[in-house]
């Protein structure tokens, strides 16, 4: 049992181990023998702690000596990326999910490569759920929404003319589109390759 870290989360939230007690339903001795190990703490009481300090309960777990292999976390894969790297999305209902990075955000999707002739053709592309501005992707791989409706994955390059951008295509072969314009950007987190 970790007891500094609890104290100085309940320090942090200006809260009395009493407080917490009250809280989470637990009368404040059996709080008190909680964090001094002596009494051992139930899911029901890591969930309802995690709720109050604002973590996820693997933390609550970990920091109460309890062995957590990784944080799990599913995404949806909710869509797939073809050989020319259009991406096509899935209609809702439809999608397999997988686990996840333990750093990727809530929020995030994952694409599925689907290109036989490259040997990428499997790969799960993880991606932000955040819609950014195209100047904040600057080289970086991107789903990228073109204003003509397309989505396609791109690295993002400073454009020949103001407020547009050339889009790096790296699929079965490297090609560029010039002077493209874009309505938002969504960062590729992770590559999984199968």
């Amino acid at each position: 049992m970790n007891k500094i870290w609890f104290k100085e989360k309940l320090k942090a939230l200006k809260m009395s181990q009493r407080q917490l007690g009250k809280k989470i339903g637990l009368d404040p001795a059996a709080v008190s023998y909680m964090f001094q190990g002596k009494r051992s703490m139930s899911m029901d009481d890591a969930k309802a702690i995690a709720d109050v300090f604002m973590v996820p309960v693997t933390e609550i777990m970990r920091q109460a000596g309890i062995d957590v292999v990784d944080d799990v976390r599913k995404v949806p894969i909710a869509g797939h990326i073809g050989s020319d790297c259009q991406v096509t999305l899935l209609p809702k209902g439809t999608h397999d999910t997988i686990i996840a990075p333990a750093d990727v955000p809530n929020g995030s999707f994952a694409l599925q490569m689907r290109a036989v002739n490259t040997p990428k053709d499997g790969w799960i592309y993880f991606v932000s759920g955040s819609h950014l501005e195209p100047a904040e992707c600057m080289d970086k791989l991107c789903v990228v929404a073109l204003t003509d409706g397309r989505l396609m994955q791109a690295a993002i390059k400073r454009g020949y003319k103001q407020g547009l951008y050339n889009l790096v295509i790296m699929c079965s072969t490297t090609s560029v589109l010039e002077n493209k314009e874009i309505a938002w950007a969504a960062k590729v987190l992770w590559i999984l390759p199968t």
